[in-house]
């Protein structure tokens, strides 16, 4: 059992946390030789680089088919 086995009760309301999923970060922090907390920042910071990723993608996609659009317009303007 880990150290942090401590949970206070109503915290999931705050946190999203239940008591099953503060054991399994604590397991896993354990694991890593690192605080809960630093590994729950951990997870943050991988999800949010992920959703930035994400969303960066997407923004470059529409980017392209705009251009793209734009250029087959001037083309069909040259050609008319």
């Amino acid at each position: 059992m880990t150290p942090y086995t401590f949970y206070l009760p109503g915290i999931n309301k705050m946190t999203g946390l239940s008591q099953e999923d503060w054991d399994f970060l604590c397991e896993r922090a354990e694991e890593n030789n690192v605080l809960p907390a630093t590994l729950a920042a951990r997870i943050i910071a991988n999800e949010l680089a992920q959703w930035r990723d994400e969303i960066h993608y997407a923004d470059q996609q529409e980017g392209l088919r705009a251009n793209e659009a734009m250029t087959q317009e001037k083309v069909i303007e040259e050609i008319v």
